[in-house]
Formats: C-alpha cells, structure tokens, sequence
C-alpha cells in the first residue's frame, strides 16, 4: 500500500453515457402511462434529479475506495457500487432526457417532492465535503472504516427516498427502479454492518454523522 493515496480525476457525466444511450436507443416503444410526460414539478422528476445526486456521490466515494480498500469486502462493495450505480445513473437520465427535462433541475433545493426540502448539497445521507476529503485521504483500514461508515449513512437515506417515490410515483419503470434501489441497498446495509463487526468496527449510527469521524 503506497504512502500517498492516488488521486485520479473523476468524471461523473462522462462515466455513463453509453448506458443512456443504449437505453435511449431501445426506449422507442416506451410507455409512460400519461397523456403527457411528468412535468417539473413531479415526484417522477423529482425523485430522479435527487437521487441522480445521491448516486454521484455514492459512485465517487466508490471511486476513490475501491483500488485502495484493504479489505476485499471493501473493495467489492466499492465495485459493485460503480457498476450498479453508474449503470442506474444512465437510466435516470435516459427517463429525464424522454421526458424533456435536464439531468439537472437548476434549483438549490432538493426533495421539495417528498414534502420536505433540503440544500441539494445537504440532503439526508450525504456527506459533508470534508467527509468526502477524509475519504480521499485516508489509507488502509482507515479507508475501510472511513468508507463503510459514509456508505451505510448514504444508502440509509437512499433507500427512505425510494420508498417515498413508491409511495407517490405511478410510472411503472419508474417504481421498479425504485424498488431495485430499496432492495439492494438494504442487503447492502446488512452486509456492511457484517463486515464492520468482522472488523471490529463500532456500528455506523442509524441516521448518524456524516462527517466520517
């Protein structure tokens, strides 16, 4: 394990377009359900630019783990995070991009949707900027714990915005990506909470700091 942790440019809106296009490609016979698209306003849109931005984070948290993890859980859970994320990030645009909308909605505020809104940047479940820098400076088991801490945060909250859109979304694509998203990311709660006990890690709190301590 190198002294100095390898610092590599990420860029998140070039990772998945062939994803988007291929869906796009293969969309033509897509229905939404509606007379018309969602509209800016909706939990469709909503959902889909909010948890584009909790995926980016999670896929660039994963970036910076997955070479450098000293655990092979570790750097599994890190893999599996870019290839699922990444490739979910493609079909989140690919739905925005049919329905006329940016990937990006413009605004500050986020989760308006859910009935509750939140800085974009400071949702629940996102890390904090010098958390993310912790992150990317850390090493070795320090990295593990660093990581598997943010991870469980971030996926708790993800998985509360999933099952809001269940709640209020009608498109059919729409809420089996959200239930994919509800169901792998509890598994991947549970089995990182196993790995930080194997490791003899405190438990990451429920709902809990995001600084990454």
């Amino acid at each position: 394990m190198p002294d100095a942790k390898r610092h590599r440019p990420v860029s998140l809106r070039n990772a998945v377009p062939a994803v988007a296009l291929l869906f796009l490609a293969g969309a033509g016979g897509y229905a939404v359900g509606r007379d018309r698209p969602p509209g800016a306003g909706s939990a469709e849109v909503g959902f889909l630019h909010d948890m584009i931005v909790h995926h980016e984070q999670a896929v660039a948290m994963a970036f910076e783990t997955v070479d450098e993890a000293a655990d092979p859980e570790v750097h599994s859970f890190a893999k599996e995070i870019l290839m699922a994320q990444q490739y979910e990030l493609g079909l989140m645009e690919a739905y925005l991009a049919r329905w006329g909308h940016l990937r990006d909605s413009g605004r500050p505020t986020a989760m308006e949707w859910m009935g509750e809104a939140h800085p974009k940047d400071a949702m629940p479940g996102m890390a904090s900027a010098e958390a993310v820098a912790a992150l990317a400076a850390a090493t070795g088991p320090a990295l593990d714990d660093r990581f598997l801490h943010l991870m469980i945060v971030h996926h708790e909250a993800g998985v509360a915005m999933a099952e809001a859109a269940l709640e209020r979304v009608d498109d059919g694509a729409l809420r089996r990506l959200a239930e994919r998203i509800v169901q792998a990311q509890e598994s991947e709660i549970v089995e990182m909470g196993a790995t930080r006990r194997r490791l003899g890690l405190p438990g990451a709190p429920a709902g809990g700091d995001h600084t990454g301590h």
